[in-house]
Formats: structure tokens, C-alpha cells, sequence
């Protein structure tokens, strides 16, 4: 059900894979490994090296959760869309190690790969895992193409999904920010900057107020026509220039150890796509 998920979100989420578990070709990665564990499993072939690659992946999922819970996470994100604690997925994922830790296969209740039908059986199940999972690779890599349309509104209380398409991504993971995303040729952005720069200078005395950073959407500016100076008062940033970023501009978010938060200050934009 997991890696169904998983799939799903890939499907229709352009944004899903840049967030806590990696970049878009290792989630895919995880997925398809996932539906070929778990077909392996159905058939029943191997079944103590099964058993111990299981454990081992049960326990790489535990870890991955234990992470993501002290980091506070508030969804660990291995159910696609579904908002699952890390924590009840972390005791799930322990429960798991624990009971095949504990009841190991009757190896003769299985089948083998000598016998004929068991041959055409362990064929039947790989065509079956290929004649599904690639195509869906294909389509989870290629379905979006370069553009991404940005939904700010559905992000309040989620991850900053954001964060592995920024250059500067790992440092606006921790503490407290207001990021402005802007375009070199949008005039609201040049009038809403200087008021996010002032914000900045008086953030500089006071260690409770959030950062600011100022990220640039692409096409970027020409040297001669840059909006904001190399000695901004702001983190300077940019996202990702091998996409095509549809959102108004500027657009201001506000953020606590990743987490976007619902008072983000919203100056008059206009739509500069």
C-alpha cells in the first residue's frame, strides 16, 4: 500500500521527491524496489535470504523515520499524500523487524526454483513486475515534463517542498525564515524587496526574528539588471533553472525547521508567469 501510494504521488505531484527523502529518481527507485520485495515475498522463493534482505529493509525504513521524527517531521511521507507520523510509522516498521526476527519461515512450506511450475511461476511473477513497473518509471520521470505550477496555499503545515530545488535548501531547512520567491523582471518584486531588505538589517539585533531570503526564480537576471545587490541584508538564493516555474510573484512564505507556517505575509502581487 506504501509504495502504491508512493507511485501515486509521483504520478500527479510534480514536486514529489524533493523534500526529506531525496531527489524524484530515488524515490522512484524505492518505489519499484518496494512492489519487487513484495512480489518476491508472494512467490516465496529463498526464503531465509528474503527474510534477512526484508529485516534489513525494515530496518533501514525504522532508521530513515527515527530521523525524521527527532527532526520533527509531522508526516513521515512514506504514504504519498496520506500524513502519517513518523513515529506510529517508525513502531510500525520495529513491529515488523521484531516478528520476522522472531518466527523465522518453515523452509519446507515454500516452494523451489528446481521444479518445473516453480520456474514458470518465479517467470511469470518477473514479466508481470517489468510489464508494470517500467512503464510507470517512465511515466513517474517524464508525465510533468519541464513545467511546475506552484500552489503556496496547499502547503501550510507540510514540508517546504521547495527546499531541493533551492541552491541554498540545507540551510533554509533549520531555524526561522521568510523567503520571498521574485523575478528579475517583475515590477511588484523590485517595489516588495527594499521592505524585505529593512526587515532583514532589524533581524541582524534581534536573534527571534526569522531570516529573510530572497530566492529568484529562473530566467535569471543579467548582471546589468539585477534587482537585488551581492550585499543584501538577505540570504540569496535560487531555484532550480531546469524547470519552468509557474507561480505569482513575489510570493512570500514563512518557515520553521522546514515547515511552512500559515502567517506568511502575502505583499500585493502580480502575475508575472
Amino acid at each position: 500500500m506504501a509504495s502504491f501510494l508512493k507511485g501515486f504521488d509521483l504520478l500527479t505531484d510534480p514536486l514529489a521527491g524533493h523534500d526529506f527523502l531525496g531527489p524524484r529518481w530515488l524515490l522512484i527507485v524505492l518505489v519499484g524496489f518496494e512492489w519487487g520485495l513484495g512480489l518476491w515475498r508472494l512467490a516465496g522463493f529463498h526464503p531465509r535470504l528474503t527474510r534477512w534482505v526484508t529485516i534489513a529493509c525494515f530496518s533501514v525504513f525504522a532508521g530513515t523515520t527515527l530521523m525524521m521524527a527527532l527532526a520533527g517531521e509531522s508526516s513521515c511521507g512514506c504514504f504519498g499524500r496520506v500524513r502519517v507520523s513518523p513515529w506510529l510509522t517508525l513502531s510500525f516498521d520495529l513491529a515488523a523487524v521484531g516478528a520476522l526476527l522472531s518466527f523465522p519461515p518453515v523452509v519446507a512450506d515454500y516452494p523451489t526454483v528446481k521444479s518445473k511450475s516453480s520456474r514458470l511461476r518465479l517467470v511469470g511473477l518477473l514479466t508481470f513486475a517489468l510489464w508494470v513497473s517500467v512503464p510507470w518509471a517512465i511515466a513517474a520521470a517524464t508525465i510533468h515534463g519541464d513545467k511546475v505550477v506552484l500552489e503556496p496555499e496547499t502547503w501550510v503545515g507540510k514540508r517546504f517542498p521547495l527546499l531541493g530545488s533551492i541552491d541554498i535548501g540545507h540551510e533554509l531547512a533549520k531555524g526561522r525564515w521568510t523567503i520571498v520567491l521574485f523575478r528579475h523582471n517583475c515590477s511588484a518584486c523590485a517595489s516588495a524587496i527594499p521592505r524585505y531588505e529593512e526587515m532583514a538589517r532589524k533581524a541582524i539585533n534581534d536573534p527571534d526574528a526569522p531570516r529573510v531570503a530572497l530566492i529568484e526564480i529562473p530566467p535569471y537576471a543579467p548582471l546589468n539588471e539585477r534587482v537585488v545587490s551581492s550585499e543584501s541584508p538577505c540570504k540569496l538564493g535560487r531555484l532550480d533553472e531546469s524547470k519552468v516555474w509557474s507561480i505569482a510573484t513575489p510570493t512570500t512564505i514563512s518557515l520553521l525547521d522546514r515547515i511552512v507556517l500559515p502567517r506568511a505575509e502575502l505583499p500585493n502581487k502580480e502575475e508575472n508567469l
